[in-house]
Parts: structure tokens; C-alpha cells; sequence
């Protein structure tokens, strides 16, 4: 038996072959966030009830009772922001002075 092709073959385009098969095509990737100091593993929520229950918190108060921002320092942008936001998720900085 003979197999004979009725309709041609059709190329698919790459584009169109990787849209088909992302269940979310358009849907953006997750942005990578920061919620704790890493070098002493305290989570930001953490340092905001601290806060809260103090008539004003800077950098250095946080330091005095975490140690957060004395080791490595990359969270010391964090706790700015975090301070001056109350948020405690904070997207990642990729390009902090």
C-alpha cells in the first residue's frame, strides 16, 4: 500500500509555532522581589512591626537590633524604600547607587 498526500504540507513559522504552544503567551514573567534581609534572614514584615511600635526607625536603629545592612549591605536600598513605603515586598533593584 501507497501513501499519497492529498493537501501539501504547510511549513509553520517559528513565531507562530511557539506562540500555539505557550498556555499564556502575552502574559509577562514574574518580577523578582525582595522581602528580608538575606545575610541575617529577617524578613522586612518582620522589621515594620519593630518599627511601628517606635516613634521613628532609620538605618542604624535597624542595625543596632537586626544587623540588617551592616554585613553585606545590599539590603541597605531595600530598608530605605521599605522604610519610606511600608511596603515589604520590594521589587529587585537592579541598578542602585
Amino acid at each position: 500500500m501507497g501513501f499519497s498526500q492529498t493537501t501539501p504540507a504547510r511549513m509553520i513559522p517559528a513565531e507562530e509555532h511557539m506562540a500555539d504552544a505557550s498556555p499564556h503567551p502575552r502574559r509577562k514573567p514574574p518580577v523578582p522581589t525582595v522581602d528580608r534581609c538575606i545575610c541575617h534572614d529577617v524578613p522586612f514584615t518582620e522589621i515594620l512591626a519593630w518599627a511601628a511600635d517606635r516613634a521613628s526607625t532609620d538605618l542604624t536603629d535597624i542595625e543596632d537590633q537586626y544587623g540588617c545592612g551592616g554585613s553585606c549591605g545590599m539590603c541597605r536600598p531595600y530598608l530605605k524604600r521599605v522604610l519610606a513605603t511600608g511596603d515589604s515586598c520590594i521589587p529587585l533593584m537592579l541598578d542602585v547607587d
